[in-house]
């Protein structure tokens, strides 16, 4: 049975909808026609909602908590899973969406958190989920709009599998917050571990998928966002006549995440590390293939920043992939490792966009194939510095600019054949690298597309709530 927890805040002052002033481009509406200062009131209200009211615990305080871990004294505190917390003027108002009070050891891993204040209450919202399945799926979604008040979302999504031949995750984070004069901040950490020693016919598949979404718009507040990805998958095979080991293989993205940041006049803030870790190691086999990545897959990191105060952005891409094999008759390895970073930033002629790129390879058969490629784009009315560094099997290669407009590209692939290394310049249509021909361009591909917006907040608004907050946890 799908556990679930539920909160509403109704705020009881009067509730003005947010004016329809510049760069306000959410205008939640007021709660018009509902009296919840009695029970039966409330439970109208509730049902209007299509909410069961029986067993809802209700919050009436300067202070309302509901979580698993109280904020201390001076808060209304409560673990129930059903809540409704009336809150009196601006004070603060905390959701967290966390395993603990389902109480289940096996929790539910999604989570949706609405908060919406049109009095200046602070949002803040937690979200954190832990698995150790080897088929994962995570997902936390959170909206919030708020006018004088601040937006803070924190995301944590930890996946530790160590069992199964096949193994599969798959992470999102996606935050939508909206404010006028209030700032905006979001935090998230995803971190993917798979490891396995165990075999199926000899095969073993890995596969994670990580993606971030984040959309921050105020008019003269600030915007932050920091996120931190890291993806690292283990694999060990010995003794098999025939062995087959793959890691990111299916062909979509593996680490990938948008950061857009909108204000009239404040400042946009913007930090993502991304890490990927791949290693698989195979002994005293007749035949072995082992294969990394995939043209298609590998790490993009997107920003989109806009106002007339400082943008700054700092993105760092990291991958390491390493294939071993000791004792093995047959042996084919394959690495491939794309990652790229792109998108615009203005309209301050201070601001600044700082990315850097970092690649190895290691594979232990001199004929193995690798392929890696780092792309940066980026435009601003700043400066942007973009450092690149592709090593495979000891021998490294560098590429960087620094300019309002830097399109530069470095591939390096190494065969039985010999190494090539190719760096490109400008933006034009994709083109592939991978053939001998295209080392004759001297073109960059554009960057894949970047995860689309969380979806546009519409449950609250749709229903015609303004001063609300609504979390469910599936």
């Amino acid at each position: 049975m799908a556990r679930w927890w539920l909160l509403l805040l109704v705020t009881v002052a009067a509730a003005a909808a947010i004016g329809s002033g510049a760069g306000a481009r959410t205008q939640p509406l007021a709660v018009t026609g509902v009296d919840v200062s009695n029970r039966a009131g409330l439970q109208t209200y509730l049902k209007s909602l299509g909410i069961d009211p029986k067993g809802v615990v209700i919050q009436r305080s300067k202070h309302n908590y509901a979580g698993p871990s109280c904020p201390g004294a001076g808060w209304t505190c409560t673990t129930a899973k059903r809540v409704v917390q009336l809150s009196y003027g601006a004070n603060n108002n905390q959701f967290e969406c966390t395993p603990s009070p389902c109480g289940s050891a096996t929790p539910p891993n999604t989570c949706t958190i609405i908060q919406i204040s049109s009095t200046g209450a602070n949002n803040v919202a937690r979200c954190t989920e832990r698995t150790t399945d080897a088929s994962a799926s995570q997902s936390c979604l959170i909206y919030q709009s708020n006018t004088t008040g601040s937006n803070r979302a924190d995301v944590i999504q930890q996946v530790n599998a160590a069992s199964g031949a096949t193994q599969s995750a798959t992470q999102y984070a996606g935050v939508r917050q909206d404010n006028v004069s209030g700032s905006n901040a979001v935090f998230v950490n995803q971190d993917l571990r798979q490891s396995t020693k165990d075999t199926n016919a000899g095969t073993q598949t890995q596969n994670g998928h990580q993606t971030v979404s984040t959309l921050q718009e105020s008019d003269t507040g600030d915007n932050n966002a920091d996120v931190h990805q890291s993806l690292a998958l283990q694999e060990m095979a010995f003794g098999l006549p025939v062995v087959t080991q793959n890691q990111d293989t299916d062909g979509t993205l593996n680490t990938q995440t948008a950061i857009r940041q909108f204000s009239t006049s404040g400042r946009n803030s913007a930090n993502l590390d991304q890490a990927n870790d791949l290693n698989a190691n195979v002994a005293k086999a007749g035949t072995a293939t082992q294969t990394q990545g995939s043209p298609t897959g590998g790490l993009l990191g997107h920003f989109e920043q806009d106002s007339t105060g400082l943008s700054t952005v700092h993105g760092s891409q990291r991958e390491t992939q390493n294939v071993v094999a000791a004792q093995v008759g047959t042996l084919s390895q394959t690495q491939y490792g794309p990652m790229s970073f792109g998108s615009d930033q203005g309209t301050n002629p201070n601001d600044r966009y700082d990315i850097d790129q970092s690649s190895t390879q290691q594979a232990s058969s001199p004929s193995a194939y690798q392929s890696d490629q780092a792309y940066a784009n980026c435009d601003t009315t700043g400066i942007c510095t973009a450092t690149q560094r592709i090593n495979q099997d000891g021998q490294t290669e560098r590429n960087s600019c620094s300019a309002p407009s830097c399109h530069i590209g470095l591939v390096v692939t190494t065969s039985s054949e010999g190494t090539n290394t190719f760096t490109c310049e400008g933006l034009e249509s994709p083109i592939d690298l991978l053939t001998e021909s295209s080392y004759e361009t001297t073109t960059c591909p554009s960057p894949p597309a970047p995860p689309p917006p969380p979806p546009a907040l519409c449950g609250s608004e749709c229903i015609g709530i303004g001063a609300l907050t609504y979390g469910v946890r599936h």
